[in-house]
């Protein structure tokens, strides 16, 4: 008996004689198309594809806070630690460098940021050459730049499934670097007691410049009350504190106050210090390599010998005026007119000047005042006329290693910083009170010696100013800054400390 096969699909269909042979022992099947097109289950699917870089980016978003955060406050610190840094570098004395990398590495550890695991904390101290613009083209480098860079390492969480690393690396950079402000026609060394006293009814006119005391005494500006004549000037400052009752309303300056805190300015010329000590070394106190002052003042016929006498010396070595104690001075009286031979350096040795209704000339000189072991006389103008220049040149020249025939650039008087305060007679040790016709042009250099100041500028040269150890103004001065660099003349300038990078 043959085999059959069989029937094919539902009854129904194999009644109605429909279905395939088999259809109904296999079952209903869906058609592939309609597989395709069931999306039943999809997003699961993709859910479970994207889950992972989903976590990622809502990690990378979370972290990315917390991560910006320690940048803000890491590029805080190294900002503060580099200012902190220069303004040591600008202060010190003494091993400059050593105190501006304790201070910044102080200030970012203060600031959260010492070093340690995982934070490191860069410090440096070197030359920075300013780009231009924004610094004038030709600015030369600045020393004492310091330069901060804080690393810190903050680990990674779910973000790391995105960013394949356990770590991030923070970085950041500052640069502080000290620059030149205004310049200082006045600029008293003493840091102890009172550096500038403005007295009386001392009128100043200073208009493009600043007087400036370096003292960190609560009085290192003092203002008398009765100092209300006349101030004509860019400012008043002073390391440490003013008194008086004009401190917070200067006359003159409307809604202008002395301005309190500062930096220590150095003094331009402290290199005159070395050459008068090495000048001096060895000499003994009576020379026999000069021309004697005589014990009295000059008459005229006698000053004019002097001249003569002078005239005749080489100009390649200073001339050297002495005596044999600083209480000689060379006097010149009651109209007695001295005009010294121009463009020469004069050495008084053991020996000061004294101006009472007489007239000093010089131009293109520069009068040291020093002595044995640096003993110099002292300064007396008092109702005579005095008129000096110094040397100029078109740019700015370095100080020399010796006292020479031709007079130091921009210097008119300098007095040797060993000299004496206490001169026979009392009294300031220098004390310049010039006639309405004097001018003294150029730099007046007393780094150890208390001054009184009244005098003017010529208004052809356009450039003097005083720097001492302590400075009082009772009558009238006048002082001009504004063509000093244009004769090569070196200026104090105010110091900033400023971000640079």
């Amino acid at each position: 008996m043959a085999a059959t096969t069989p029937a094919r699909g539902t009854a129904a269909e194999v009644a109605a004689g429909r279905a395939a042979p088999g259809a109904a022992a296999r079952g209903p099947r869906r058609p592939l198309r309609a597989v395709l097109r069931d999306r039943r289950g999809a997003t699961a699917l993709v859910f479970a594809g994207s889950a992972v870089s989903v976590f990622g980016l809502v990690a990378l978003a979370t972290e990315g806070g917390n991560w910006y955060f320690t940048q803000r406050n890491a590029r805080s610190a190294a900002d503060m630690a580099a200012m902190a840094g220069a303004s040591s570098y600008l202060r010190a004395k003494e091993g400059k460098s050593a105190a501006a990398e304790a201070s910044a590495r102080d200030t970012a550890g203060r600031n959260g940021f010492a070093t340690a695991a995982g934070t490191s904390v860069d410090v440096r101290i070197e030359s920075w050459t300013p780009p231009s613009p924004p610094f004038p083209a030709g600015t030369s480098a600045l020393p004492g730049t310091v330069r901060v860079t804080i690393e810190q390492t903050v680990p990674t969480f779910l973000s790391g499934l995105l960013l394949g690393s356990d770590a991030v690396t923070i970085r950041v950079a500052a640069r502080a670097a000290i620059v030149q402000g205004g310049p200082a026609c006045v600029l008293a060394l003493n840091e102890t007691g009172v550096g500038l006293n403005l007295v009386g009814t001392a009128n100043v006119s200073a208009p493009g410049c600043v007087l400036h005391a370096n003292s960190t005494a609560s009085n290192g500006v003092r203002i008398q009350s009765e100092f209300a004549s006349n101030l004509v000037t860019a400012g008043v400052s002073v390391q440490g504190g003013c008194f008086g009752n004009a401190c917070d309303s200067l006359p003159e300056q409307a809604g202008s106050m002395v301005q309190r805190g500062v930096p220590y300015i150095p003094n331009p010329y402290e290199k005159l210090d070395t050459l008068a000590y090495n000048y001096t070394l060895g000499k003994p106190q009576v020379r026999s390599d000069c021309l004697p002052i005589q014990g009295q003042a000059y008459n005229q016929a006698q000053a004019t010998s002097l001249r003569n006498q002078i005239a005749a010396l080489p100009a390649s070595q200073p001339v050297v005026l002495c005596a044999n104690n600083n209480s000689t001075n060379l006097g010149l009286n009651n109209g007695v007119t001295l005009e010294l031979p121009g463009n020469r350096t004069y050495i008084f040795w053991n020996a000061g000047l004294s101006l009472q209704n007489g007239t000093l000339r010089c131009h293109g000189c520069m009068i040291v005042f020093t002595g044995h072991m640096g003993s110099g006389g002292g300064i007396r103008v008092n109702g005579g006329q005095i008129e000096l220049t110094p040397r100029t040149s078109t740019s700015i020249q370095p100080l020399p290693d010796a006292f020479s025939g031709e007079p130091i650039v921009g210097v008119s008087l300098y007095r040797d910083y060993r000299s004496p305060s206490n001169l026979p007679g009392g009294g300031l040790p220098v004390q310049i009170n010039g006639n309405v016709n004097s001018y003294i042009d150029g730099a007046m250099v007393f780094p150890n010696s208390d001054a009184r100041y009244n005098g003017t500028s010529s208004k052809d040269f356009k450039c003097n100013f005083i720097i001492g150890r302590s400075i009082e103004f009772s009558g009238t001065a006048s002082m001009d800054t504004s063509e000093c660099e244009g004769k090569g003349v070196r200026l104090p300038h105010i110091q900033v400390v400023r971000l640079v990078e």
